[in-house]
């Protein structure tokens, strides 16, 4: 019976965080993440006023009342004429009546207003042109007429406010076309080129605090890491700097974040190992091929700078780690599993080559010509080669294998291997078989280059950070599991 592997059968739960450090350290740092909630959250609003502006204007007056201050809106001359006309004309027609002297003045200005209003479109400025087209629209819906001049003309003359009932038609305009006039407004342009705009003054508060916190913060990671420069600590919460960013305010999301996930309000640990898991899905394959590449790279320029031949020419300037000569002692150990393991497995085949030899030497003795003539004598010859062959083998490899534990051999083998060494060293450094050695070892370099990364291709990089990941949460799940046990079946 076998178990599953402990992150296949155990799911992983990280434990609850809770904010490290003192208290009064950990409440002054829920401090100032509840005041980056609040000053973001007025940063939202006030990029958001302006599109939501009619919204306060009809639901909550008072808001746009206050803010309209802020953001330097004024009422727009040309359209808060036009709503004074208009309650002016109401006060005359209920005090002098409708067909008074004063009330013909007030509808002949609310007719040449109107036609002003339509050819000038005064709610251009204030990016709201189309709330007059919705103005016109309605106005002529209202009036059956395909022109908003001669709907508005119509509509503000004598005639038609006699044949229609007149208050009707009033209070219609008040409520469907009249908040629509107020909410044009107009926005003065400052010496810098841009819209008027007193938001810096709330917001400079903030900054000061955050630009004051992060100060603290820099000097206390001072003092922790005096190793540490103070760019580098004042750069170690990079992501506080867009707290104090006059402009691109929408970006003081991240810093927030970052605050309420410190003091545990939030928790991102499942988005960081999202974005580490992406992060390193992408990057691990290029790093992969980069490093490979580079390295492989750097062993060709070397080879082509004739750093191979500079090492056989004077072998005295590599860096020596130790007091062994490691070449010399490769070749040793080569010689003695030589003889050790590999001659006597291919024992066999040494003396067939052997015997073939001695055959062909002796058929060029006449007399052993003669001896293969003559009946019953001729398998002498091959017995006693066979047997010499085998003596001469296995005396040669007893007598080698005797020769290297003696230590009189081991002197004659070293010294073999160094007298071996420096003739293949002269050898190589004839300039013809060094160039052919070097063309053929960069090339061989290439393909080993081309090879692995063409593995590097065909690997599922998916596969392999989802296996780390996993083989970290059974870590972390099981700490006293070993690596056995997680990644593969144990026999109980």
């Amino acid at each position: 019976m076998t178990t599953q592997p402990v992150y296949s059968t155990q799911r992983y739960r990280k434990p609850k965080r809770k904010p490290k450090g003192h208290p009064i350290a950990i409440g002054l740092a829920r401090i100032m993440a509840l005041t980056a909630i609040v000053n973001y959250g007025l940063v939202l609003f006030d990029l958001s006023y302006l599109s939501l502006r009619d919204f306060y204007l009809s639901h909550l007056p008072w808001i746009a009342q206050a803010y309209d201050k802020v953001k330097g809106i004024e009422p727009y001359r040309d359209t808060d004429q036009y709503l004074k006309t208009f309650e002016a004309f109401q006060q005359v027609r209920r005090t002098a009546g409708l067909e008074s002297s004063q009330a013909q003045d007030l509808l002949a200005a609310l007719r040449e207003q109107s036609v002003a209003m339509v050819d000038e479109n005064p709610f251009e400025l204030a990016d709201k042109s189309g709330t007059l087209e919705k103005i016109k629209n309605r106005m002529r819906d209202h009036l059956g007429l395909e022109s908003s001049k001669d709907s508005f003309r119509q509509f503000w003359s004598l005639s038609y406010l006699q044949a229609t009932p007149t208050d009707r038609e009033l209070d219609w305009f008040e409520r469907k076309i009249a908040p629509l006039i107020a909410t044009n407004y107009f926005r003065p342009i400052g010496e810098s080129g841009t819209f008027v705009d007193y938001f810096i003054l709330i917001d400079i508060w903030f900054t000061g605090l955050f630009a004051l916190d992060l100060l603290v913060r820099t000097y206390v990671i001072r003092r922790r890491r005096p190793d540490v420069g103070w760019i580098d600590a004042l750069l170690w919460r990079w992501y506080d700097l867009f707290l104090l960013l006059p402009f691109w305010r929408v970006l003081r999301i991240l810093p927030v974040l970052l605050r309420c996930h410190q003091v545990c309000w939030i928790h991102l640990d499942r988005i960081q190992a999202q974005v580490n898991h992406y992060l390193a899905e992408n990057l691990l394959e290029d790093m992969s091929q980069l490093v490979v590449v580079r390295t492989l790279n750097l062993a060709q320029s070397a080879i082509g700078q004739g750093v191979l031949r500079r090492w056989l020419a004077t072998p005295g300037e590599i860096v020596e780690i130790n007091d062994v000569n490691e070449s010399q002692e490769i070749i040793e150990r080569l010689m003695r599993m030589i003889v050790s393991k590999v001659l006597p497995r291919v024992q066999p085949e040494m003396e067939a080559v052997l015997r073939h030899a001695l055959q062909q030497g002796l058929a060029q003795v006449p007399l052993y010509g003669t001896v293969q003539g003559i009946p019953g004598l001729n398998m002498v010859p091959q017995a006693v080669t066979a047997q010499v062959v085998h003596q001469i083998t296995q005396g040669s490899l007893q007598t080698l294998e005797q020769t290297l534990k003696d230590q009189k051999g081991q002197d004659l083998a070293n010294h073999l291997a160094e007298v071996f060494m420096a003739s293949v060293r002269e050898e190589l450094l004839d300039e013809t078989l060094m160039r052919e050695l070097q063309l053929l070892i960069t090339d061989m370099i290439e393909e080993v280059k081309l090879t692995l990364i063409k593995n590097l291709e065909s690997q599922d990089l998916e596969q392999t950070v989802t296996e780390v990941v996993q083989l970290r949460q059974a870590q972390q799940s099981a700490p006293r599991t070993s690596p056995v046990q997680v990644l593969s079946s144990t026999p109980k």
